[in-house]
């Protein structure tokens, strides 16, 4: 009797020990295959994890279009990478990088012959991602996302870049992967190559070629518009660029037509991502039409109270030639006019920005013009904004003269630069654009229209952008990826967060939760098996 009470005995703690052996087999399994195929039940009300039909729906058509342009035109099947700069497992421990690795391996899964994914180790093979910085001083860190199509044309991000963060706020209230996703891959197969629509109509005679190449280097397609009235600009067209005017814009102002060249260009400017950059030199006459349009941008060509262009001649101290009219710009360090110069001013030797035959700008009138400390150095700046009922115009310098420059007019001195006010060469307008969600404030989509605004049109030549020594081309790269950015599809959602109170846990509270869910389990049925074994054995 007692041998066969222990053959049931033995039997249990065996039942027992395979059950527990199967749940910890089980949950091994299904952790790898929801990792492989992405199997996730998302428990908070929406649904963070999961891409949404209007992004299928869009690369769906993405897709379409260029099987039809590549059948057509036999090119190589085009593939983009999103390269992750850290290894799996580490991304999929951190919420943030967690949800942005979820949505690419989706996509991967639903595009396979488009869409691959990419871990690099960047502590061990830095190398692997110095082709995706923007100069040397470009720092590439472990959350960032490289998005790279077959054809060279690539999109760096940092992980904020997903997310939507309402003003003031140090935490994201929703995710917006999908929109970032399907606006990068558009842009790095060309689907959704940007337009610059150089403007001819008004006298603008390119002087060279080099302004146009750095545009087509920049990922751009040029569209040449000789009538702004007739042919209007193109609907995909995101900047537009008058080079050296010489004849002015039409306007109704002038009481001969009843269209207007300006109302075209403001319309324009009132879309989202919009911009115009308008080279002009000491040689170009006075514009009226233009010149008061650019005043509503904050934006004035200092000329003499008799009209006369002054033009900018800086100290030996700064001078390439002997007049002075050649010379080294100052770099602002404030402001977000700094921001066309930041990664070159991050280099151990930065390079320096030439301007030649400049005329110097000025803030308009109508501006208010305000001194305020950068928040981490505390020096000070100079910007200029107006208030337009619910909107604002902000202006900022991007280069200025010397502090012993002088501005001349007619072979006379006319003004002298000081420390205190010297002469801007370069301004950018900016007309900050955000949409707002109910309930949720502010959010940092930047949708914002720019005006930038060169006194020199020398600035823009063959022999100075094709110059390894100086830095122009540079800094018009940064304003070409600054003021013409990346379309957003505007029709594909974010997701906002739901209250997930688990986010507000401690670390080491968390731990305590994750070890009792792990050892409870085992330990119950454990438990189980050795009071069934005791009450067979003593039955």
């Amino acid at each position: 009797m007692r041998t066969r009470r222990f053959r049931y005995g033995s039997m249990s703690v065996i039942i027992t020990a395979l059950i527990i052996v199967a749940v910890i087999l089980a949950n091994v399994i299904v952790s790898a295959l929801s990792a492989k195929y992405l199997w996730y039940i998302d428990m908070t009300k929406e649904s963070i994890f999961t891409v949404s039909d209007a992004c299928f729906d869009l690369l769906d058509e993405t897709f379409k279009d260029l099987d039809a342009r590549e059948s057509e035109s036999g090119e190589d099947k085009s593939f983009v990478t999103i390269k992750f700069c850290d290894m799996q497992d580490n991304l999929m421990k951190v919420g943030y990088s967690k949800y942005v690795l979820t949505t690419a391996l989706e996509l991967a899964a639903e595009y396979p012959d488009r869409i691959g994914v990419e871990f690099i180790n960047i502590y061990e093979n830095p190398s692997a991602v110095s082709p995706y910085k923007t100069s040397v001083s470009t720092s590439i860190i472990n959350t960032d996302v490289i998005i790279a199509g077959s054809g060279g044309e690539y999109r760096l991000y940092d992980i904020e870049d997903f997310f939507m963060i309402s003003s003031g706020a140090t935490s994201p209230f929703a995710y917006c992967g999908d929109k970032r996703f399907s606006s990068a891959i558009l842009a790095v197969t060309q689907v959704s190559k940007p337009v610059v629509g150089m403007l001819m109509g008004h006298g603008e005679t390119f002087k060279d070629a080099a302004l146009g190449y750095l545009f087509e280097e920049a990922g751009y397609r040029i569209e040449v518009i000789t009538d702004l009235v007739g042919d209007g600009i193109p609907e995909d067209c995101r900047m537009l660029v008058s080079y050296q005017p010489t004849s002015d814009f039409r306007s109704l102002d002038d009481g001969i037509s009843d269209v207007s060249e300006i109302q075209i260009i403001d319309d324009f400017l009132a879309k989202d991502n919009r911009s115009l950059m308008v080279f002009m030199s000491p040689d170009c006459p006075t514009l009226p039409n233009i010149e008061k349009y650019l005043a509503q941008w904050g934006i004035a060509f200092d000329r003499t109270a008799e009209g006369e262009s002054k033009v900018v001649s800086e100290s030996a101290s700064n001078a390439l030639t002997s007049g002075g009219y050649t010379f080294l710009a100052q770099y602002e360090k404030y402001g977000m006019g700094a921001s066309l110069t930041s990664e070159l001013r991050k280099m151990p030797v930065p390079q320096k920005t030439v301007f030649k035959n400049a005329m110097p700008l000025r803030f308009a009138d109508a501006y208010d013009v305000e001194t305020v400390a950068d928040e981490d150095s505390g020096e000070t700046f100079t910007y200029a904004y107006k208030a337009m009922g619910a909107y604002s115009r902000q202006v900022f310098k991007v280069f200025s003269s010397g502090a012993d420059a002088v501005a001349m007019a007619g072979g006379r001195e006319v003004e002298r630069a000081s420390a205190q006010n010297t002469f801007p060469l370069m301004l950018l307008s900016i007309a900050p654009k955000t949409e707002q969600e109910d309930n949720n404030g502010w959010f940092s989509a930047d949708q914002s229209s720019y005006v930038l605004a060169c006194g020199s049109a020398d600035f823009a030549t063959e022999a100075i952008l094709h110059s390894d020594v100086y830095g122009n081309s540079e800094v018009l790269r940064q304003a070409f990826y600054q003021m013409g950015k990346d379309a957003v599809p505007s029709y594909v959602p974010y997701v906002p967060f739901a209250d997930l109170s688990i986010d507000s846990l401690t670390a080491e509270r968390a731990n305590r939760i994750t070890v009792w869910l792990t050892v409870l389990p085992p330990v119950l049925f454990f438990g189980a098996g050795v009071w069934v074994l005791v009450r067979r054995k003593y039955r």
